[in-house]
């Protein structure tokens, strides 16, 4: 049986952090990775150009 791990993070679309590490890591535990994003944030390597939260409604929506 596989083991499930659920990351509650933000976005980076650089891969660096937040669920798109959070599931890089689950998957070299060989655990499968689901993802609930709080947090949109754009940026690239050098800086953050923006974040926008997300609604506890919307957020509720992925329950």
């Amino acid at each position: 049986m596989i083991d499930n791990s659920l990351s509650i993070a933000r976005t980076d679309p650089t891969g660096g952090a937040g669920i798109h590490a959070d599931l890089k890591v689950f998957s070299s535990l060989g655990n499968y990775g689901a993802a609930m994003i709080t947090v949109l944030v754009a940026q690239n390597t050098c800086a953050v150009q923006s974040i926008h939260n997300l609604s506890g409604e919307i957020v509720g929506f992925t329950t």
